[in-house]
């Protein structure tokens, strides 16, 4: 991202980027990241209680599912790109337009293999080799930069996201040996054997609900940043990029290890004490995330320049990307209680309660929106979707306070 800004500035090339791939990385995050998120508990419970040789057919019987839903949907957004990029980019101009058509019909190949590279991640996590699928996914940037470098005079911002495909295949290749290493494929197979799917389609089908009310909030954020002024579309996504990257480190950490290890006492039905783990670890990350996003807060002008000024990328761009991150990363804390609060419901089977808490997140997203872009622009609809989180965690702290796992003490102490 710091590459591009400065290659190619806030301008009509970086709108059609973040709009192209707004679409397929929603789908991403609702189809593939839940994916392996359910596949964790179900794939240890499967393999501390069933006979050997279950727990490989359940992974190929998801992964043949998977493959069959995800392949309907590429083609349905292929066939629906034009009307659905004209849709959210309602202010692009049909150049913009046809080069966001094109730079999406890439990004399918992407949204394919994203699952299985997220399955093979998952079973990796799962049985504690957690190296192998973080340092696999450092090919995906590296050889975009490498394909910008080497192609970008000629083909301009495409180069990038053929970049993305090769390093996805790579990442792809290294996860998948590791993990036939270990025992595990996930190989689409519809394999002989009774392994039923209905728990773990009951799991996943509310994770897919629940990521798509959270993850709507992308391409609706972009798509009326996309109605302000030229360049208000990629200020957005270059300013959320940044809080992304902050919260995605503490997604990884939390994806990677809390989730497997919520889900180890599940599986050995010791529900009193994941509850008092969930409290620790909900004090823990309040504590760690509010200094940090204070310090956040305050360095984000000097952040948005030492990472992004130069080039095509002005002062001026500076300013309206820092007013995005500033308000961006106050949502920092709040998403870390949504996360630790999330993963203990997929391990103790209460995902679809998660639901409701995400729709409600998204309208009062919606709303804020409407209300603060009118005052204070793209920077306005960072600041909407923060809030949305916020109010979001407090919905989740009452609800799972009246399910018994969290304490009226704990609750107190998290508000303070």
């Amino acid at each position: 991202d710091i590459i591009l800004a400065r290659w190619f500035g806030v301008g009509a090339d970086l709108d059609a980027f973040f709009l192209a791939t707004t679409i397929p990385m929603f789908l991403v995050s609702v189809l593939s990241i839940p994916l392996g998120t359910m596949l964790i508990p179900q794939f240890l419970k499967t393999k501390e209680r069933q006979p050997s040789g279950d727990a490989q057919r359940l992974v190929s019987r998801i992964a043949f599912v998977y493959l069959a839903v995800v392949l309907v949907a590429a083609a349905a957004l292929l066939a629906s790109s034009a009307p659905l990029l004209e849709l959210i980019g309602s202010n692009f101009t049909p150049e913009k337009l046809r080069l966001s058509q094109s730079l999406l019909a890439w990004m399918l190949p992407i949204l394919v293999l994203s699952g299985f590279v997220i399955m093979n991640n998952a079973l990796l996590n799962a049985i504690g080799r957690f190296t192998v699928p973080a340092a696999a996914q450092i090919a995906v940037p590296v050889v975009s930069i490498m394909a910008l470098v080497l192609f970008g005079e000629k083909y301009g911002i495409v180069s990038v996201i053929a970049g993305m495909l090769a390093g996805q295949i790579i990442n792809l290749w290294l996860a998948g040996s590791a993990l036939t290493k270990s025992g595990f494929s996930v190989r689409p197979a519809w394999s002989d054997g009774s392994v039923p799917l209905q728990n773990a389609l009951t799991q996943y089908l509310p994770l897919v609900a629940a990521a798509s009310f959270v993850n709507l909030t992308i391409p609706v954020n972009i798509g009326m940043a996309s109605t302000l002024e030229e360049g208000s579309a990629a200020a957005f996504g270059l300013g959320s990029k940044v809080v992304v990257f902050i919260t995605g480190l503490v997604s990884a950490g939390v994806a990677t290890v809390i989730l497997p290890y919520f889900s180890s006492f599940m599986a050995r039905n010791r529900l009193l004490d994941v509850r008092n783990e969930l409290s620790f670890f909900l004090l823990a990350g309040t504590v760690i995330t509010i200094p940090v996003s204070f310090l956040l807060f305050a360095g984000a002008e000097l952040i948005i320049s030492l990472a992004f000024e130069g080039g095509a990328f002005t002062a001026a761009d500076v300013k309206q990307v820092t007013r995005v991150m500033s308000y961006g990363i106050i949502q920092l804390p709040f998403f870390t209680v949504n996360l630790l609060i999330l993963k203990f419901a997929i391990a103790t089977s209460h995902a679809w309660r998660v639901m409701t808490a995400s729709l409600f997140a998204l309208v009062v997203n919606v709303g804020l929106n409407l209300i603060l872009m009118q005052h204070s622009g793209v920077a306005g609809i960072a600041l909407a979707a923060s809030l949305a989180v916020a109010v979001a965690a407090c919905f989740m702290l009452l609800l799972f306070n009246r399910l018994g796992h969290i304490s009226w003490i704990d609750l107190v102490m998290i508000g303070l």
